[in-house]
């Protein structure tokens, strides 16, 4: 199945570094606790990547990657595999439901490319649908959690940026199945809803089994 790297590409640029990388990476690893105490399962080393980026904050690696925007270290998906959690310190988000958010996004990833969770994983031969459809199910994963209120609360701007991912890599990823097999997409579908059937009910699949 083709490589395709994983990262959160924030709209603006963060609060930037207020703290050491060992302490942003102790505060991450704190914090993905707090949300899955089985995220150790999935993710390996929580780290800083190598090199500087105002833009991104999050990305996946495979073991021992050093950049999230690098093809040749983007994850493997398989089964049991583990990833590392690469961060970027200049381009750290605010403390709070955001950066929760943020982290909860990473967490869906490992695990949905662990084949841990009860969801498809296919490959469709082509590394931008691929990661247009793992970009729509994380997203979608935020955006039903966050309207079920478990970041807590977020302005609605924030809201607004969450729908316009999900919206993005959902309609692209459409396009892509529409294009080449019409009668698929009533599949991906169930999978992808409309944004405006993804009410609070919904909450996705993906949790820890402690939640």
């Amino acid at each position: 199945m083709p490589r395709t790297w994983l990262a959160v590409v924030l709209a603006v640029a963060c609060l930037g570094a207020t703290r050491s990388p060992e302490g942003e990476a102790r505060r991450l690893r704190e914090a993905l606790t707090a949300l899955h105490p089985d995220w150790s399962q999935y993710i390996g080393a929580i780290r800083p990547a190598a090199g500087s980026a105002a833009n991104i904050y999050l990305g996946l690696v495979e073991r021992g990657g050093t950049d999230p925007r690098r093809l040749a270290d983007a994850p493997t998906p398989g089964h049991a595999q583990r990833f590392d959690l690469l961060f970027f310190p200049a381009a750290a988000p605010e403390d709070g439901p955001w950066g929760q958010l943020l982290l909860d996004h990473e967490y869906f990833h490992a695990r949905h490319l662990a084949r841990a969770a009860d969801l498809p994983l296919p490959g469709f031969g082509q590394a931008a649908a691929d990661r247009h459809f793992r970009e729509a199910m994380a997203w979608g994963y935020n955006l039903r959690r966050l309207r079920a209120g478990i970041y807590g609360d977020l302005p609605a701007a924030r809201l607004a940026e969450v729908t316009a991912r999900y919206r993005e890599h959902r309609d692209a990823f459409r396009s892509f199945v529409r294009e080449r097999d019409t009668e698929a997409w009533a599949y991906y579908a169930r999978l992808l809803p409309s944004d405006d059937d993804a009410g609070p009910d919904e909450v996705a699949a993906v949790r820890s089994p402690s939640r």
